[in-house]
């Protein structure tokens, strides 16, 4: 973080100038920070001042253990909740949600399914907790971070981030509790459990906290854990996923497959399996400990051991380890799809696209434009490879009508079923309708998958896919708890250390400044310096020069007068403002309402002039700010209508551009719609339109 950039908007002479002072001024308290050594042989949690592991009798030295750095970092969890409760935007939100909950709690209706899934707190699982009013829930993630190159070396953060919290202000507020670091994986039994002790802590005995002097007691529950398939199993005690038994959610045992190109892989075949619960969960964990006691099976339907987690207060041991659509679905399906269709090793199967029909999607590729949303520019095939998590999620916006002529038609089709399973699933508000008709599109896709291409591909991810749609149902979209919100944060941390010395503590002591700035910033700030660092912190811009017009409708950036031809001036008349009671025009080429930036130009990269405005699309041509000679204003903007057709009869989130109008027309900036659209070009032609799949989640 360029703390250097931000002291400069801190007031006062007395406000430190550099990162070392900033530090020394703060006066961190690492006393929220606890080191907890463990046995260098058997890995087992060593208590203060013991000399013997009592698991293993190694003879044990701290200073020894603290230089070999056989230890990990435990942060206060109470303390940390309470620091960012001090937040005034933080726990203003927080009790705003709570008042909601408990308003629709009180409902005749809140025990019938919801009319739509928004959030986490529409999920079937969340409504079935025992919450009394202001109590809250958290999320909780884990996973490995490489941090050099060079190096086996990683790091496993332990972060939390409250599940009440509007979706932008949990992800900004994701707070990092516990650091593992070293050449191997944590042990798990050693690395949870003081975690867990803390956890329940809260839940057992609460949090005292205030907003606006108002004082309140929350009983704090960790009720979703978030991670990869690879952290997955370990943390919730289950086989890897090439072994049998290994799905989180149900008993399909798959099997070994001899590849058609050599070797062998567990796959998952398409068919109707009995699903986990938690009744079944523990009776398995029964079943293993007797045969592991009499020398027999060290796994039981999957079950390996008994997971830390098992101890947490309303923990569901099944549905709380949600669905993880951005390494199952976009680093696992989708990627793997991809690649296959350009494998050329595959040159003889009829889905193989070849150098030509390569060159021309990489012709398109390059053509398209992303919205300011989308902080990633997607790359050309030939680094398909390394294409990041972000770069798959346009794809997956883009893929149909990119692929569109080039990819023979049941194979596009079967492609579409899986771009509009997911689609559904990761819109602002999903219908029960939606997740039904997800659930059929995505097992068809699963089912096809071994018609079209071969068992090969009936993968552990592929198999995955088909309960994305109930975990929609127990907990809500699927952005809700995605791990773009950790991986941003595991992002943050590798940027807070340098050389290769004491890479823990360094980082945690950053990461406490950083919530020091930002819990006690809001006294030390000038009116302006706010929206530097929150432009620093999510890597927004930062408009030198605004025009507030009211109505939440900003004008960012440069502007220039406008003069009016002849039918420009009918239309205003039009839309009954009268000309003659204007003092001046200004024209502008960025506009913030709805919470998304709008243009009146492209670049070369970036489109951000496609609007949605009362349920037609338009593209915008001019962005203006009217001053009448009342000094009253009015935000308009003149836009050509799009006329479009829906590329899948299953959904409408890709649309083919059939038509661009040629008439100008008027539209107020408030009644924007915050859809904001990937649009796709052939030959410098907007061809089609990749909707978004909700306002929300962030890069």
């Amino acid at each position: 973080m360029p703390l250097n950039v931000l002291l400069v908007n801190l007031s006062g002479s007395k406000i430190p100038a550099s990162e070392y002072l900033l530090e020394k001024n703060l006066q961190v308290d690492m006393s929220n920070v606890t080191k907890l050594f463990y046995c260098p042989q058997c890995e087992t949690l060593v208590e203060s001042k013991t000399e013997v592991c009592v698991n293993c009798e190694t003879t044990l030295d701290e200073s020894a253990l603290l230089k070999e750095g056989k230890y990990f970092l435990m942060l206060d969890v109470r303390r940390s909740l309470e620091s960012l409760l001090s937040n005034q935007e933080v726990a203003t939100n927080l009790v705003n949600c709570l008042v909601k909950r408990s308003s629709r709690r009180r409902s005749v209706h809140y025990a019938n399914q919801p009319k739509h899934y928004s959030d986490i707190m529409d999920g079937d699982c969340y409504r079935s907790l025992e919450l009394k009013d202001n109590d809250f829930t958290c999320s909780v993630n884990t996973d490995g971070v490489n941090v050099f190159k060079s190096s086996s070396f990683s790091i496993w953060p332990i972060f939390i981030s409250i599940n009440e919290l509007p979706y932008k202000l949990r992800r900004k507020h994701t707070r990092l509790v516990g650091l593992w670091f070293g050449q191997k994986k944590p042990c798990f039994e050693t690395f949870l459990p003081p975690f867990v002790d803390q956890c329940n802590s809260l839940s057992d005995e609460g949090l005292s906290w205030t907003c606006n002097e108002l004082k309140l007691t929350s009983y704090v529950f960790f009720t979703i854990i978030a991670a990869d398939s690879v952290a997955r199993a370990p943390l919730q005690g289950l086989k890897q996923y090439n072994g049998s038994y290994s799905c989180p959610f149900c008993f399909n045992p798959g099997q070994s497959h001899q590849l058609s190109k050599g070797g062998k892989k567990w796959i998952f075949r398409h068919g109707v399996h009995k699903l986990r619960t938690v009744p079944l969960f523990h009776k398995h964990l029964e079943e293993l400990a007797e045969q592991l006691e009499n020398g027999g099976n060290k796994s039981r339907y999957g079950v390996k051991s008994s997971t830390p987690f098992i101890h947490l207060r309303q923990f569901n041991l099944v549905h709380g380890f949600v669905f993880d659509y951005m390494h199952t679905a976009l680093l696992g399906v989708l990627k793997r799809y991809t690649l296959n269709l350009i494998d050329s090793s595959n040159s003889s199967q009829p889905f193989y696209l070849g150098p030509t029909a390569q060159s021309k999607i990489n012709s398109r590729i390059v053509q398209i434009k992303t919205p300011a949303e989308v902080n990633r520019t997607m790359r050309d095939l030939k680094d398909v490879a390394k294409w990041k998590a972000n770069e798959w999620k346009s794809w997956l916006l883009v893929c149909v009508p990119i692929l569109n002529g080039i990819l023979q038609e049941h194979y596009l089709q079967h492609l579409s079923k899986l771009v509009s399973g997911l689609l559904l699933l990761l819109s602002d508000d999903v219908k029960p309708s939606d997740i039904d008709l997800s659930e059929k599109l995505l097992k068809q896709f699963n089912k096809e998958t071994e018609v079209y291409y071969s068992r090969d591909e009936m993968t552990f991810n592929n198999h995955l896919l088909t309960h994305a749609p109930a975990c929609v149902r127990m907990w809500g979209p699927l952005w809700a708890y995605s791990l773009f919100q950790f991986e941003h944060a595991n992002g943050v941390l590798g940027g807070l250390f340098r050389g290769t010395r004491m890479v823990g503590m360094q980082i945690v002591k950053k990461v406490l400044i950083i919530q020091e700035v930002l819990a006690s910033g809001a006294n030390l700030m000038k009116s302006n310096a706010k929206s530097l660092i929150d432009s620093l912190m999510e890597n927004k811009k930062l408009y030198a020069k605004a025009f507030d017009c009211g109505d939440g409708v900003t004008f960012v950036g440069s502007r220039k007068q406008f003069t009016m031809n002849v039918s420009e001036r009918k239309l205003l008349e039009k839309e009954g403002l009268l000309v003659s009671e204007i003092e001046n025009i200004w024209s502008y080429k960025n506009v913030i309402t709805q919470g998304k930036r709008f243009s009146s130009g492209e670049t070369t990269k970036m489109n951000n002039c496609i609007v949605t405005f009362c349920d037609k699309i338009f593209v915008i041509r001019e962005l203006l700010l009217i001053i009448f000679k009342d000094q009253t204003n009015s935000a308009i903007a003149f836009a050509n209508q799009l006329t479009t057709s829906s590329v899948m009869k299953d959904n409408d989130g890709i649309l083919k551009i059939v038509r661009v109008g040629t008439t100008l027309q008027v539209l107020k900036c408030k009644q924007f719609h915050s859809d904001k659209y990937v649009v796709v070009y052939d030959t410098s032609v907007m061809t089609h339109l990749g909707r978004l799949p909700n306002t929300l989640e962030a890069e």
